[in-house]
């Protein structure tokens, strides 16, 4: 399992007690969102298999904690703030990564019902502009194919994701896959892509998401947006967006 250690900078904007951006919150988000997946690497059988992983593991938690700490003071932080201490001793403990990512889960999604921000595009990604835009900028690492197996990828440590991996996938939301085209994964090659338009970030993260579907899901998927697009252009399938790539 690849080392992911995030960058987690804390923008703040006016003077002294701003309120919390967007990125703030989407920034622990996406903490609490690899930390489900990734914990696996780390834990198995009560027992550490891998040390610099578990390490992040716990670093990635009291990170979340802290910067849920300095949100904007809601009435409910302090629930938030209990089930942050809660996941960080479930880590502690090395328990299983089941329940580590059902904590992890869920204080994600209490975090968004407090601090809401979008998790969806305003408008239906053009997946054809987003395979442009990953054999321009992604390819070359990722592999043609989404199997991690690009040309620069022998050179790269840890090696670039494999998005076809179906497992792996099933664990990955679109927002997720937004999230790391936008801000980048520190510690690793990934670069942050803030120079492409939102709209074409959510492009990318969309194709990506087609990697680990077969021929027939894909059509299927195609069906759903156009029964989606004539009432509302977000409806059906980007209310999925909060859900996993695959079922």
């Amino acid at each position: 399992m690849p080392q992911l250690a995030l960058a987690l900078l804390l923008g703040v904007t006016g003077l002294a007690m701003a309120a919390p951006s967007e990125t703030d919150v989407r920034r622990v988000w996406q903490i609490l969102d690899y930390l489900s997946v990734d914990y696996a690497g780390a834990v198995q059988g009560g027992k550490v298999i891998a040390q610099s992983e578990f390490d992040e593991m716990q670093e990635f938690a009291q990170t979340a904690r802290t910067k849920i700490a300095a949100l904007e003071s809601k009435p409910e932080q302090a629930a938030l703030l209990k089930e942050a201490d809660d996941l960080g001793a479930a880590i502690k403990a090395m328990g299983e990564p089941t329940q580590v990512a059902t904590l992890a889960t869920s204080l994600a999604n209490h975090l968004l019902a407090v601090y809401p921000v979008p998790l969806a595009p305003s408008a239906v990604p053009d997946v054809v502009a987003g395979a442009k835009l990953y054999a321009a900028n992604c390819a070359a690492c990722h592999g043609a194919a989404g199997h991690g197996d690009g040309p620069l990828a022998k050179q790269l440590d840890p090696k670039p994701i494999a998005f076809a991996e179906k497992d792996r996938a099933r664990q990955r939301s679109v927002f997720a896959l937004y999230q790391a085209v936008s801000q980048g994964i520190e510690g690793t090659a990934m670069p942050a892509f803030a120079q492409l338009s939102e709209q074409d970030r959510w492009a990318i993260a969309t194709y990506l998401g087609t990697f680990s579907h077969d021929a027939a899901q894909v059509a299927e998927g195609e069906k759903l947006d156009h029964r989606a697009r004539p009432s509302s252009p977000a409806g059906l399938t980007w209310s999925r967006c909060r859900s996993r790539t695959t079922s």
